[in-house]
């Protein structure tokens, strides 16, 4: 019965409905898509190939040493070296934004 009303008295009103969810739609789409040049990229071969000891460093501290006095080590660079540049570029653009 609600069919057979909304497709015959109310089929404009059915439409517009229609149209305005569509809309809304495109306009959620268009306000969250993002510039695919300020996206890292995941190379997924080189993540496949890396070892443990590569990525992993164990640092014994003692209980209650303070980060300051123990030499902590960043991880190990991981990427190629022509995406590692590409993404210091993107990090620090030359306009300074």
């Amino acid at each position: 019965a609600l069919g057979r009303v909304l497709y015959t008295q109310n089929v404009l009103l059915f439409q517009l409905a229609g149209l305005v969810l569509l809309v809304a739609m495109i306009g959620a789409i268009v306000l969250t898509l993002r510039d695919r040049r300020a996206s890292r990229k995941q190379v997924v071969s080189v993540q496949g190939a890396r070892h443990v000891s590569e990525t992993l460093v164990l640092v014994d501290m003692a209980l209650g040493a303070g980060v300051e006095e123990q030499d902590i080590r960043r991880p190990r660079e991981t990427e190629p070296p022509e995406i590692a540049e590409e993404n210091a570029e993107l990090a620090h653009p030359p306009g300074g934004h």
